[in-house]
């Protein structure tokens, strides 16, 4: 790593490690009474015995709509501050299929938009701005293993800018765009699953590449790179071995939180190196249809940014489940 990480950051990865640590041992603890529960039943596949139909096979489609605001405005303030209205979308979709011959094919479709505009300045700015599809294959090895065959790709919809002062205006320079930087993450291995709420797979075998637009590499200096691409270039190809799962938990009836995480290491540069990315999720359900929501998510990849990246969002607004 060619810079260190600041004190701020270490605290921030150090509170989402905790976090994954806890639900691990909670997901473990869980993951004994299931097992006492169903010791009757354990030559059957885990995901063939619920509500298995239509001639032994079972699909299941369920996830969120949410729209949540956020308002702040000032009138004569002493203290001073500045009005902004922000609003955000975004969609949550599972679709798992599974049969009793051991065949599973679980896929989710994530969007998250979001814009905020803030008095005095001319430029609206993203609130979020996420596309994210994974798709794992899984076939039985026992109750509870699979091999498996992952597939994982995520963007941004939007142009993202870099905001600056110059002369006195406001001016900015565009960054980011669609499918620049977008990432596509490919893997063979074993996949693990005892309770519904809680996955994780392992793929010693993973590929990774990662686009951008060529404009974004043509004139950056020599031996430096845009987002881990090397310049005149607009891809760059990554084997490694990879990490991903999931877990849910309601520590109280009306909360609700999600960890997804993911952890990537590169065979061919650096490999001492762990790329990580922590998304932890929680809903505060007020009824069946006011929610608030509180969005962690954390990033390090060495080859893109040297630095730990890390966003936290806050809304409150409408939850539709189905």
């Amino acid at each position: 790593m060619t810079q260190s990480i600041t004190l701020k950051n270490i605290i921030l990865l150090s509170l989402f490690i905790s976090s994954l640590c806890s639900t691990l041992a909670y997901a473990q603890e869980e993951e004994e009474v299931v097992a006492e529960e169903d010791a009757t039943e354990v030559e059957i596949p885990f995901d063939a015995v619920i509500e298995s139909t239509l001639k032994g096979k079972r699909t299941k489609f369920y996830g969120e709509t949410r729209l949540n605001f956020n308002q702040i405005a000032f009138s004569n303030w002493i203290s001073g501050g500045a009005s902004s209205l922000s609003g955000l979308f975004g969609v949550d979709y599972h679709a798992d299929y599974s049969d009793r011959n051991g065949l599973v094919w679980n896929s989710n479709f994530i969007l998250s938009v979001g814009t905020a505009s803030i008095s005095g300045s001319k430029y609206n700015r993203k609130a979020d701005d996420r596309l994210q599809i994974e798709s794992l294959v899984g076939k039985q090895i026992n109750p509870f293993w699979k091999f498996s065959g992952d597939f994982r790709f995520k963007t941004q919809l939007f142009h993202g800018y870099r905001f600056y002062t110059q002369d006195g205006e406001e001016k900015r320079t565009l960054t980011t765009q669609f499918f620049a930087p977008a990432q596509l993450q490919s893997g063979i291995g074993f996949y693990y699953k005892k309770i519904e709420d809680f996955w994780i797979n392992l793929a010693p075998v993973t590929a990774r590449v990662i686009y951008v637009a060529k404009k974004f590499t043509t004139n950056i200096p020599d031996g430096t790179s845009y987002l881990g691409v090397d310049k005149g270039e607009n891809n760059k190809f990554f084997l490694g071995f990879s990490i991903n799962g999931y877990y849910k938990t309601r520590p109280l009836e009306n909360v609700t939180v999600e960890n997804r995480f993911n952890f990537y290491s590169n065979y061919l540069k650096n490999f001492k190196n762990i790329d990580f990315e922590i998304n932890t999720t929680i809903r505060l359900k007020v009824n069946e249809i006011i929610s608030g929501t509180i969005d962690l998510h954390a990033i390090y990849d060495d080859d893109v940014l040297k630095k730990l990246q890390f966003k936290e969002l806050f809304g409150m607004g409408i939850l539709i489940e189905i």
